[in-house]
């Protein structure tokens, strides 16, 4: 989700040649009301705490930690799945690279810009993402001048893990359209 913010600067940038962007559950705008200003904070102490990573990983060492977790994306993720999940939640470098990203969200440059992207934008939400807000992707279509918006219903923001087939068939319909522009 974060990429997507990442691949849409690129594009703006102009240094390196890209055709088209896909985007699953693109986190494409910054924390609203009072959260926008409290979770960068938060994020900012919680980075700086040598105590906050141990914390964090103790606290999701456990397969129903992980569940819990995982429940807040709104998917529905296999038990095979979660196994890998708690591996990643349990990484430290991982938990800390994931605090120093949040620390230092800010999209207002790349929301005022987005009207100047060129290329091909096809944004992918699933209805029950409750981590990033499906109508960020919405406002960003319609500032896009090429953008294409899809939602996916009864899917969540690892909707990818939930249905790889639906994804990837949707991957492909987007890939064969900017192959032949």
């Amino acid at each position: 989700s974060a990429g997507a913010a990442v691949a849409l600067n690129l594009a703006l940038s102009k240094k390196i040649k890209i055709q088209g962007i896909l985007c699953l559950n693109g986190a494409l705008g910054n924390f609203s009301g009072i959260a926008g200003l409290l979770y960068p904070l938060l994020a900012k102490f919680l980075s700086m705490s040598p105590l906050t990573v141990p914390f964090f990983t103790s606290l999701y060492s456990s397969k129903n930690q992980v569940e819990k977790f995982l429940s807040l994306t709104g998917s529905k993720i296999n038990p095979k799945g979660i196994i890998y999940y708690k591996k990643l939640i349990s990484d430290k470098k991982h938990v800390e690279g994931t605090l120093s990203m949040m620390s230092q969200w800010n999209l207002n440059q790349l929301i005022l810009r987005l009207k100047q992207i060129e290329i091909p934008v096809c944004l992918i939400v699933g209805e029950n993402d409750s981590i990033v807000k499906n109508n960020d992707n919405l406002k960003a279509s319609k500032d896009i001048p090429k953008a294409e918006f899809i939602t996916n219903p009864e899917q969540g923001h690892l909707m990818h893990e939930e249905s790889p087939e639906l994804i990837s068939d949707q991957i492909k319909s987007f890939y064969s359209k900017i192959v032949s522009i």
